[in-house]
């Protein structure tokens, strides 16, 4: 007796799976968390019944193991919408939100109207790839290799919001490489890159060009920001309480938020416990804080109703909102004007007077821990690269200092 011919996939009826239009979905039921009650839902469509009934049998095994993740139309955009609330929510210092917000920026652009769950590893990490080839605004190519990172984290964190909240299974930014950098011949020789400053001549020429070209407030700020090491924003935020002019200490306790207005004074804790701490001073510097005490003083009696009288901070601004605390914005500005004066590079910034100081107190031979612990790093590599650039002199001096001691025998 001759077989039956066997029939072609598409005329087997399969259990669960649904024709329409002429493509297969497959029929399942799941569970509304909300309200308890069974809701049927569909698959993607197939070509064929047997492929829409093999995702069925997977949908099953997952709703069975309860991995299954329902697929909801939602863009990355908007992710990252959701993400940047819930993480704004969870008391996230409001510089930390304004980083986050600035480097999903160009990934929320890429992907504006892409739905999340359907962004492949390739396409993202073909987008990392093109960030190497951005036209910036001044005409340059490519962004910094930190920047991109930082695009990374930030998306990886929204892949992972998304991950918790059902919305997708897999995280695609995991196991992506950073585009790379081809590193200079110096910057091999070197590993890190030598940041700007300044040299102990170039600044005291610095601070006495704004003795005699800028205001009495903007020469104790400098002064007190080379011979302190602050960062500008632990400075811009400093109030009187925080000197201690008896122990000659300052406490850092605090830090300005960037991009604020001025008269929305958001001052933060700072990032680190290390950045917590109390640094000495000396009686030069306690003399520039008695000037600028003196100074603020006849500078609110010329003011009088204009002054914010709830304020406490030792720099304070002098343009729009007298009395308010001092924008770091406004004085990166002026100190472009006086190395402008000083023929110095207007590539160094207030940051530079920071390099500045871990320079000069190497040079005179301070312990790295030391400077480190001043400077409220715990572990910092620019700072280490600063110091043994400054001590690799030194360090060719001692063998020469050992025999003159072994001759002077």
């Amino acid at each position: 007796m001759p077989r039956k011919p066997k029939k072609p996939p598409e005329d087997i009826k399969y259990p669960g799976v649904r024709e329409r239009g002429g493509v297969f979905r497959f029929r399942y039921d799941i569970i509304n968390p909300e309200t308890g009650k069974r809701k049927q839902k569909e698959s993607d469509p197939f070509a064929t019944a047997l492929e829409a009934f093999t995702a069925g049998i997977k949908i099953k095994e997952e709703l069975q193991n309860k991995t299954f993740v329902e697929k909801k139309l939602i863009t990355f955009d908007d992710c990252c919408t959701d993400f940047l609330k819930s993480f704004s929510a969870k008391n996230k210092k409001g510089g930390t939100v304004t980083a986050r917000t600035r480097y999903l920026k160009r990934a929320r652009i890429h992907f504006k109207f892409i739905k999340i769950q359907d962004i492949t590893k390739k396409q993202y990490q073909e987008f990392l790839n093109s960030l190497k080839f951005v036209i910036k605004k001044d005409g340059t190519i490519g962004l910094k290799e930190n920047y991109i990172k930082s695009i990374q984290v930030s998306c990886k964190l929204v892949f992972n919001y998304a991950m918790e909240n059902g919305i997708i299974k897999l995280n695609p930014s995991v196991g992506i490489e950073i585009p790379s950098y081809p590193k200079t011949v110096e910057e091999l020789e070197n590993e890190i890159e030598i940041p700007n400053y300044m040299e102990k001549e170039e600044l005291v020429h610095f601070l006495r060009i704004i003795q005699e070209h800028g205001t009495e407030q903007e020469y104790h700020f400098f002064y007190v920001l080379a011979y302190t090491g602050l960062r500008i924003g632990e400075l811009c935020p400093l109030k009187w309480r925080d000197l201690d002019k008896v122990k000659k200490h300052l406490s850092i306790t605090k830090t300005l938020v960037e991009g604020t207005k001025t008269t929305d004074i958001v001052i933060e804790t700072p990032k680190t416990k290390s950045s917590i701490r109390k640094i000495s001073i000396t009686t030069n510097v306690i003399s520039k804080f008695d000037a600028q005490a003196s100074w603020q003083r006849q500078y609110k009696m010329s003011t009088r109703i204009k002054y914010f009288e709830k304020s406490e901070f030792v720099f304070i601004n002098t343009r729009t909102f007298p009395g308010y605390q001092i924008t770091a914005g406004r004085m990166r500005s002026r100190m472009k004007d006086f190395l402008k004066l000083a023929g110095l590079s207007e590539d160094l910034s207030p940051h530079s007077l920071r390099h500045t100081h871990v320079s000069l107190l190497a040079e005179a031979r301070i312990a790295l821990e030391v400077i480190q612990e001043r400077l409220g790093h715990k572990n910092d590599e620019i700072t280490k690269a600063i110091y043994l650039h400054v001590t690799k002199k030194l360090k060719t001096e001692a063998p020469e200092k050992f025999e003159e001691l072994l001759n002077g025998l």
